[in-house]
Parts: structure tokens; sequence; C-alpha cells
């Protein structure tokens, strides 16, 4: 199955089941009688207007921010990167806390790892990155903060990049 498909059918059940089962609790609290009917029809109809509503969504916003069409690879969220750096991490700490494009990311380095998260914006809900040295190379990964995003319009990809490119100046 493929990862849109994947997305409308999560987000079929994540709206259509939880919406369709709150009303018919509140049918059954008014009426005091449950109508099977009613409710396949309440989880049929939200869960797919939802989802559809909600990829279609999805679908303007990634040609609107890079102005190309959504597919498959914009639903791997998860980005990493391992790449050999003469850096040491206690380097690499400070020059992303002096960086422009870093410095207002929370960030603490502990136990040989630099381990943060992105500000929240309007657009974004945060992202998680997660710094480690290993034998000679460096591991770079950036996910999104909440667990139950489906869709990260590309924010944990340009994390790594840009990342990567101050490691490497």
């Amino acid at each position: 199955m493929n990862n849109i498909r994947k997305a409308h059918l999560q987000l079929f059940l994540a709206h259509g089941l939880s919406f369709g089962l709150l009303m018919t609790c509140f049918d059954y609290m008014n009426d005091g009688e449950f109508y099977l009917l009613k409710t396949v029809f309440l989880i049929v109809f939200f869960g797919g207007f939802m989802s559809w509503s909600s990829i279609n969504s999805m679908k303007k916003s990634k040609r609107m921010f890079s102005g190309r069409e959504l597919h498959d690879d914009d639903f791997n969220l998860s980005h990493s990167e391992l790449l050999t750096s003469m850096k040491s991490i206690q380097d690499i700490y400070e020059l992303l806390k002096t960086n422009e494009a870093t410095k207002n990311w929370k960030l603490q380095f502990k136990n040989h790892m630099i381990v943060g998260r992105t500000k929240v914006t309007w657009l974004f809900r945060g992202e998680r990155i997660t710094i480690s040295a290993l034998t000679d190379t460096i591991s770079i990964e950036s996910k999104p903060a909440c667990k139950t995003t489906i869709y990260d319009n590309g924010q944990n990809a340009d994390n790594v990049k840009l990342i990567k490119a101050l490691i490497e100046r």
C-alpha cells in the first residue's frame, strides 16, 4: 500500500471512528437508543470527508511551499544522515548554539550527544534533533516532535541538510 493511501486510511480511522462513536454516545445519552445505520453513516461520511479534505490540504501545501506534487517520499517523516567530520561533538554543539538559523533551537549536550527541539510555529509543530558521534562518523537525525504527525512538509529533511552544511563548512 502506498503512503498516500495509508495516510487516507489513518485519517479515515482517526477522524471517522472517533467522530462516529462520539456522536453515537451523545445520541444514546439523548434518546436512550442505539442506531447502527446512523453510526455507520456518521463514521463513513465524516471519516471519508476528513480524509479527503486533509490529503487535499497536504497537496495544496506541498504545491505552495515547494512547487511540486505530493508523492510517497513526502511521508517519510524521520530523516537521518551519516557524515565524516573532523569536528568534535562539542564543537558542533557550539557551532549550532551560535549560528543564526539554529540558535533558537532548544539544544542540550548530554552523554556525548546533542539532543534538542526546534521551535513550534504556526506551520510546524517542531522537530526533535539528535546528533551523535559514532567512532569515525557523525549521525544526524530529525523527526517530528508529535508522534501522530502524518506529513511534515519536508522540514525534517531541511533540518538535516542545514546541520550537514554547517558541519561541513
